[in-house]
């Protein structure tokens, strides 16, 4: 599994990260997108990054994470994950 962390800006990811990820082969792997920010919310991530990456990978919706969540949270959507 792959976790894409991010700021997130207007509801989408930063252009450096489509850069990124169209830089290398996910084919068979799972990437779950999460992101920080303090008002704006994940948007389409998960489609642009579907767009991105192609239909060999898995992606998950993803989480936009706030600063309030908590450590119990985090680590139960953390687990599950897998």
């Amino acid at each position: 599994m792959t976790q894409a962390g991010f700021p997130i800006w207007w509801g989408r990811e930063p252009s450096v990260v489509d850069t990124f990820l169209t830089g290398f082969n996910f084919k068979g792997k799972k990437i779950v997108p999460f992101c920080t920010s303090g008002g704006s919310e994940i948007g389409d991530t998960a489609s642009r990054i579907r767009s991105l990456v192609g239909d060999d990978v898995y992606v998950d919706d993803g989480k936009r994470l706030g600063g309030q969540i908590s450590e119990a949270d985090l680590k139960t959507w953390t687990e599950g994950l897998e």
